[in-house]
């Protein structure tokens, strides 16, 4: 059932951000009464989820490159933190070894992303729609 419940709330944070509408980042109802311990995972899912969200609505530069690397590195640090979830709590062995998989493969990607962006500093001033243009190719 809780399982149920997470899934049920992650569904519904998707439709705002395909709609460009806010979204309610608000501790889901079954997440508020983490006093119970077989509650803990879904908050700890919800916060995860939650950081990943916030981290990936930024108003976009203009540049596809920069947008790529800007919302990928917490989608990929999102994936993370929800494998680290699913070591702690997770009683799958199949899930748990894809879990440390994942975390083994993102890093060096979020790194990879990250340096990209400290090679290529936005530069320019905001055009009329306040987007930075930048020329890094």
């Amino acid at each position: 059932m809780k399982y149920l419940l997470l899934a049920a709330w992650l569904s519904l944070m998707a439709f705002p951000v395909l709609a460009n509408d806010k979204v309610d980042t608000t501790t889901p109802p079954a997440a508020e009464k983490c006093d119970d311990p077989d509650n803990a995972e879904i908050l700890a899912y919800s916060v995860a989820n939650d950081k990943m969200m916030h981290g990936m609505m930024h108003g976009a530069s203009g540049d596809a490159d920069r947008d790529f690397v800007t919302m990928m590195v917490p989608h990929h640090q999102g994936a993370i933190d929800m494998a680290k979830i699913e070591l702690e709590y997770g009683k799958d062995p199949q899930l748990k070894a894809l879990a440390a998989q994942i975390m083994k493969a993102q890093q060096p990607e979020i790194d990879t992303m990250k340096k990209w962006q400290d090679a290529h500093p936005m530069q320019g001033a905001p055009d009329k729609q306040g987007h930075n243009k930048q020329d890094h190719k």
